[in-house]
């Protein structure tokens, strides 16, 4: 079937939750996309339950050679480039969309859509012996500013050959999977051909960082729990906009005010955290 946009993201059933608010929130603020999901084959018939009505539920078309078996859901993002459509946007499912972002499925000609990482370079995403190993390979890009792989538009006909040229690049540099490798080694595919959206179209990092008053996507990362987990904090400022947009059953005006009241009483305790997390040097987006 040929489709104009779609809406692409990934997860398995520890996700499913966060998936279900990204297409909830895609419904709302995009009712003409088309939504797919990419999930395990072991856990196509528990999502298919869950997500069915939201998007198209399939299974990974492919096996990323390189990745181990449990942590393939980890490079959903490289199946953006299947379906048959004119263009395509990724989103991980720890976004939500708060309003309407069409920007994101405007792409140019073999330009990739997206929004800097609040990371000082690109090669600081990673650490030890894969860090040498991505400073070897890719010297020219090791050291820009790059990317956050969680919200990515493109044309799939630019871009096809894009999981096996990630597999050959994660093979050939001898590099030792972890999660966090996708995004190091998506900004070296695809530079220099990125096109820059505002921090509004992918506000992320936000327990060092405000959400914007015009924001169009929240992208929960940051933190070791995401907003529909228990022990997520929900004195942050970013819990609210998960109630908003991406919890199920949608929360009355009178609880998020309420939860808008917490937040504001609670800016002191945010103050202590956001200072604890930069003498520990907790900088991680992904």
């Amino acid at each position: 079937m040929k489709y104009k946009r779609v809406l692409v993201t990934s997860c398995d059933l520890r996700f499913a939750e966060g998936a279900e608010g990204l297409l909830r929130s895609v419904r709302h603020c995009h009712p003409e996309v088309a939504s797919i999901c990419y999930v395990p084959l072991r856990e196509v018939d528990a999502l298919v339950a869950r997500l069915g009505l939201l998007a198209r539920v399939e299974a990974f078309p492919v096996t990323i050679e390189g990745v181990p078996d449990r942590s393939q859901v980890t490079v959903g993002r490289l199946f953006a480039v299947v379906p048959d459509a004119d263009a395509v946007v990724y989103a991980d499912a720890d976004v939500v969309f708060c309003r309407p972002a069409p920007e994101l499925w405007d792409i140019e000609p073999g330009k990739v859509n997206a929004v800097q990482d609040t990371s000082r370079i690109i090669s600081d995403n990673l650490a030890g012996v894969n860090r040498e190993l991505f400073v070897r390979q890719f010297p020219e890009v090791a050291f820009q500013k790059g990317a956050n792989s969680g919200v990515l538009g493109l044309r799939p006909q630019d871009w096809k050959d894009l999981p096996q040229r990630f597999s050959d690049a994660l093979v050939k540099g001898g590099f030792q999977y972890e999660p966090i490798i996708d995004q190091p080694m998506l900004n070296a595919l695809f530079a220099p051909n990125f096109r820059w959206l505002p921090f509004e179209y992918n506000s992320h990092c936000l327990f060092d960082r405000r959400v914007p008053r015009n924001v169009r996507l929240v992208h929960f990362t940051g933190g070791v729990k995401k907003p529909w987990q228990p022990g997520f904090p929900k004195h942050e400022p970013a819990y609210w906009y998960w109630l908003k947009y991406g919890s199920s059953p949608r929360p009355s005006r009178g609880h998020l005010l309420l939860a808008a009241l917490w937040i504001a009483v609670s800016t002191p305790k945010r103050k202590v955290g956001q200072c604890v997390r930069f003498l520990l040097g907790k900088g991680a987006t992904h």
